[in-house]
């Protein structure tokens, strides 16, 4: 164990005031070695991590991380102490309190010269696990419908353009479907929009289950959905779309244990990449197969020449 020291002015030249403004400042701040090991701590780092100042001078300091991280945090360490950088900038972590809970902080470090010669590494953090967790959030609504957590339109349709890429680079098929839930407008007008709501959000989930790794569902709006299923040709998707109708058929929706049928278009997207159809001609080519399914009598799947 190194040999411990608890005050600023162990590292820097005596100043009273100076040692009291680390101790009392409102973020956290540690010194730590060139082998890792913690020399000092302020109050507000011991509060942040839960420990006592004697439970951690002394110890490595990636106690206070997850162990993935532990390795890539001491490579860090150490090459700043190889190459005495003046200065880190922020960088985010997420590390763990004495009582197991996980919080990100914003780290800042800076490499000083000590009073005995010594390069010392003085580490100051910011708790962002607030502001994280709403950056998180607004990422995940932006990409995704809020009430189903499937895709929303803007995203599913960018998916949509990867997988077409993906396709033609490969020379691979792709399909998609647009399905839409017969005669929701009935169930909303019936039961309330509550209702409606649950329905949605439970054709979604199962629609999840039951995709490959691979496949990506969308929601367009309303009842509408889109499938994109690459690797598989429309003969392919029409019969994987069928299961779904028949298993469809005998479930129960809502705490009203409503029976639900829906109708689908199907489109095969050309796996030659000279092929100019852009995502809104294989979308209206779905579209319109949908629409041909409803004029059928619905809770049909009919494919797109």
């Amino acid at each position: 164990m190194p040999p411990l020291m608890n005050t600023i002015s162990d590292f820097l030249p005596a100043d009273d005031n100076m040692s009291r403004m680390i101790h009392a400042a409102p973020i956290g701040v540690c010194a730590t070695n060139a082998d890792g090991y913690f020399m000092m701590v302020n109050q507000a780092y011991c509060e942040f991590y839960g420990y006592q100042e004697k439970e951690l001078l002394g110890q490595h300091f990636t106690m206070v991380v997850t162990t993935p991280q532990r390795k890539a945090l001491t490579a860090l360490h150490d090459k700043c102490f190889r190459d005495l950088a003046a200065e880190t900038s922020g960088q985010e972590w997420e590390v763990q309190r004495k009582d197991g809970s996980r919080r990100t902080i914003l780290a800042y470090a800076t490499i000083i010269a000590g009073q005995d010669g010594k390069p010392y590494k003085i580490t100051y953090i910011n708790d962002i696990t607030d502001r994280k967790r709403l950056e998180n959030r607004l990422d995940y609504l932006a990409h995704h419908d809020e009430l189903t957590g499937l895709l929303n339109r803007r995203a599913g349709l960018a998916r949509l353009t990867s997988e077409k890429k993906r396709c033609h680079r490969y020379g691979t098929v792709l399909c998609i479907a647009i399905l839409d839930i017969d005669h929701f407008k009935r169930i909303n007008d019936t039961h309330g929009h509550d209702v409606g709501d649950d329905v949605l959000v439970e054709f979604a989930h199962f629609f999840m289950q039951g995709l490959r790794n691979s496949d990506s569902a969308v929601r367009l709006g309303g009842e509408e959905f889109m499938l994109i299923m690459p690797g598989i040709d429309k003969e392919e998707a029409r019969q994987a779309i069928a299961r779904v109708c028949e298993e469809i058929r005998v479930m129960r929706f809502s705490p009203r244990r409503l029976t639900l049928t829906f109708s689908a278009g199907v489109a095969q997207c050309g796996c030659d990449p000279s092929s100019k159809e852009s995502n809104d001609t294989l979308i209206k080519r779905a579209d319109d197969s949908l629409y041909r399914a409803k004029n059928l009598g619905r809770d049909t799947i009919i494919v797109a020449p």
